[in-house]
């Protein structure tokens, strides 16, 4: 912008940054070089009798990222460098090393809590805005075996948290009197009598 002035005029009050926008940077004064060192500067006085060159700082607007890992336990999200960005920096987000929980596989960062969409593994350079991502989790499934003196009898798989059947074990599994099961779904000898129960598991 420019202004013109006599040494009669009255003092010029300077744009602020209602007037003066950069995409993804907080405007930070006015000064009286391009280096940025000398004020800032809020009001012109006119009694210089020469051209007045004014110079803009802009600082890069400070971004703030936020995780939702729902019930994961992450590292690194509230660290620096995974938690703010600017418009110059390029952000890659935590991966499946950083974030954890039991009983469940890390299946991405969404940019919404539906999981719609892709996946997204970073915050692209120049990219704006406060972001939030929220943690996908897909349940393990893991394998529940019967045996009996070691001997496999039956097999499920098993999504972690499912419930899962107990099959009848007496005349089915351990067919062999004065055992019973243990937790670990193992035959056991029962010194009391000939049942076969199943305990624990």
């Amino acid at each position: 912008a420019i202004y013109d002035y006599t040494v009669e005029s009255d003092a010029i009050t300077l744009p602020t940054s209602t007037v003066f926008t950069k995409r993804g940077h907080d405007f930070g004064g006015w000064f009286e070089d391009d280096e940025t060192t000398v004020g800032p500067v809020a009001t012109f006085e006119t009694d210089s009798a020469t051209d007045t060159n004014f110079y803009a700082k802009w600082e890069p607007t400070v971004y703030q990222i936020t995780y939702n890992t729902n019930g994961g336990t992450c590292t690194n999200c509230n660290t620096v460098a995974y938690n703010q960005y600017t418009i110059n920096d390029s952000v890659t987000l935590p991966s499946q090393n950083d974030i954890t929980q039991n009983g469940f596989s890390f299946g991405g960062w969404y940019d919404n809590n539906g999981f719609d969409g892709n996946t997204v593994t970073n915050i692209a350079l120049n990219s704006t805005g406060n972001k939030a991502f929220f943690a996908k989790w897909n349940a393990n499934t893991y394998a529940v075996k019967f045996k009996c003196d070691d001997e496999l009898r039956q097999s499920q798989s098993v999504k972690y948290n499912d419930d899962f059947s107990v099959p009848y074990v007496a005349n089915e599994l351990c067919q062999r009197d004065g055992y019973s099961v243990n937790g670990d779904f193992v035959c056991t000898k029962d010194s009391d009598n000939g049942v076969i129960s199943l305990t624990g598991g």
